[in-house]
């Protein structure tokens, strides 16, 4: 599991994190609801270690990510996999050769392994056959199923989506959110998501977590959220014209 306790965070005079606490149990897919700008995605990096807390605590799998240096850290890393905001697809490779850079890099897989691999994750993005396409010849839609595949080809146990539906139009959102759960149903694997789309999070989340003014002011299912009255759930529902 995946346990942040008391997590505070400041830039400069901004404070941003002010004492997170949330816990994200085996298998279960919570998604961190928040307006733009409160502190979602830094939320995500003091996860796989990108940033240090001023104080507080992260845990994965027991062990503390706040602390852990060189091999300790990368061992923590090896179990997490993240797909970026912006997709984060390097353009001056191949997709299949972006799906497979990590394996490619870090271990001593032959070729022909590397290339069943990439091939398989993209089919389960419903991406077959396109490995020799560069991303400049693809869609916003298919360049985030492309960075869910790479994602998923480390054999990831958890897997973090950093707004995973920014920037797309509202029917390619939709299937994007679908194939998001679909994966999980198929992997059973643990997954955070932070977005501010309360339709994708209802599609996503088994539970969500609303981050409001640097800590976590309501945890419970997509039905608890709509019915809770927690006045902050009350604003976030209005606010973005969910009503």
């Amino acid at each position: 599991m995946i346990k942040i306790e008391n997590l505070k965070k400041s830039f400069g005079e901004n404070q941003v994190l002010k004492g997170v606490n949330l816990e994200i149990k085996t298998g279960e897919t919570v998604v961190v609801l928040g307006r733009s700008g409160c502190g979602k995605s830094v939320l995500l990096k003091h996860i796989v270690g990108l940033l240090r807390p001023d104080s507080g605590k992260v845990y994965v799998d027991g062990e503390d990510v706040t602390t852990a240096t060189g091999a300790k850290l990368y061992k923590i890393r090896r179990k997490i996999a993240m797909v970026f905001q912006g997709s984060a697809l390097l353009d001056s490779l191949t997709v299949g050769e972006n799906v497979g850079l990590w394996l490619q890099e870090h271990t001593d897989l032959p070729k022909s392994k590397i290339r069943e691999i990439v091939r398989r994750k993209l089919q389960l993005v419903e991406l077959e056959g396109i490995e020799d396409k560069m991303p400049s010849e693809l869609s916003g839609g298919m360049k985030k199923r492309v960075a869910i595949a790479r994602a998923l080809a480390i054999e990831p146990q958890y897997i973090l989506y950093d707004e995973p539906t920014t920037a797309l139009d509202p029917i390619t959102a939709r299937r994007i959110d679908k194939l998001i759960r679909h994966i999980q149903d198929e992997l059973k694997m643990t997954t955070i998501a932070v977005t501010h789309d309360l339709v994708s999070a209802s599609i996503i989340g088994d539970r969500f977590a609303l981050l409001s003014d640097g800590v976590i002011v309501f945890e419970g299912t997509p039905e608890e959220f709509r019915k809770s009255g927690n006045p902050k759930a009350i604003e976030f529902i209005k606010g973005g014209g969910y009503e």
